[in-house]
């Protein structure tokens, strides 16, 4: 009986925290929530592109498989481990890809190549970043 208990309480257990996992992080910029469904895999916030690129002003071309703000050109590729960053070949911890039909990206990466400052909460799952002083209109 009290394999069967134990066996139940760590089924318990591997359920309230695999839930807890996939929960989505909530995301801010410059104080206000950004409705942007990231997910949590290896460690890094992935989110939908476009939803964050718009967010920082940046403009979108698929055409060219970049996205410029200014001076600053981010380009990545779907399951590739690499962004090019002004044309330097930038390694990624983990790819972008297509989920549910969304691209989604490293949200660092990209924030902080087009001038954002990024801190994770893990205790609240909270992605904070805030454009720095140059970057902002």
């Amino acid at each position: 009986m009290r394999g069967f208990v134990l066996v139940v309480y760590v089924l318990a257990m591997c359920l309230m925290f695999g839930a807890t996992a996939q929960a989505s992080p909530t995301i801010i910029l410059d104080g206000k929530e950004i409705d942007a469904k990231g997910i949590i895999e290896e460690g890094q916030t992935l989110v939908p592109m476009r939803i964050i690129f718009e967010a920082l002003e940046a403009q979108v071309s698929y055409v060219q498989g970049a996205v410029t703000k200014g001076q600053d050109t981010v380009k990545l590729v779907i399951g590739e481990r690499v962004a090019y960053i002004n044309g330097k070949k930038t390694p990624l911890d983990v790819t972008p890809r297509i989920v549910n039909e969304r691209t989604m990206v490293p949200l660092r990466l990209v924030s902080e190549a087009l001038g954002a400052d990024v801190k994770w909460e893990p205790a609240s799952k909270r992605s904070v970043s805030r454009r720095r002083a140059a970057s902002r209109r």
